[in-house]
């Protein structure tokens, strides 16, 4: 099995807000005929079938949604919209848009531990929200971070899926929302270490 042929299995825990928002998108793609997952645009056939199933067992609901597409390698949405983009554009976003150049990747990954590390503190506080700057920095840090040279080859999807819900809901004050986003970002981050170290 060639790597782009491999399997993809990409989950989220969300709020239910969050969740709503997420099944909206989902619901514009499919009327609009593309639907974006894991960073890459599918197109989806107007006669495409969606299979919905809904159990109630207990006190317990699953719901499952699955469509079934097959990608062309004459599709050139894809090529499009995941080519990578060419260095001299990296290099210019390289720094953070809120905070001190990143001079290198490790200053910002330091950085970017020490970030999370306080946001996390301060969600263990009750009643206590981290700061906004604090957020917004780490925010711009970690989406820098996969346009250094030495992070090529690493797949930061999932981790970049999940901080834009992360910041999403820090920015609508959803405080179950952002636990849960940083309890799968931390998950997320320690995969990474462990798979990329």
């Amino acid at each position: 099995m060639t790597a782009s042929n491999k399997k993809k299995t990409v989950r989220y825990y969300h709020s239910t807000g969050v969740t709503a928002k997420k099944l909206r998108e989902l619901a514009d793609g499919l009327e609009n005929g593309r639907v974006s997952v894991d960073g890459k645009i599918h197109r989806i056939p107007q006669k495409t079938n969606v299979k919905v199933t809904m159990r109630s067992k207990g006190g317990r609901l699953d719901i499952k949604l699955k469509i079934k597409t097959e990608e062309t390698e004459k599709d050139p949405v894809n090529k499009v919209l995941t080519a990578k983009r060419p260095p001299t554009a990296m290099a210019k976003e390289k720094t953070s848009s809120s905070g001190p150049p990143a001079d290198n990747f490790k200053t910002l990954k330091k950085r970017l531990s020490r970030d999370f590390g306080a946001i996390m503190k301060a969600m263990a506080k009750p009643g206590s929200f981290p700061e906004k700057e604090r957020v917004e920095k780490f925010y711009a840090d970690a989406k820098a971070m996969y346009h250094f040279p030495e992070a090529a080859g690493m797949d930061f999807t999932p981790f970049l899926d999940q901080l834009e819900s992360f910041y999403q809901s820090f920015k609508l004050s959803d405080r179950p929302a952002v636990e849960t986003g940083l309890s799968s970002l931390n998950r997320l981050k320690k995969e990474c270490h462990r798979n990329y170290k």
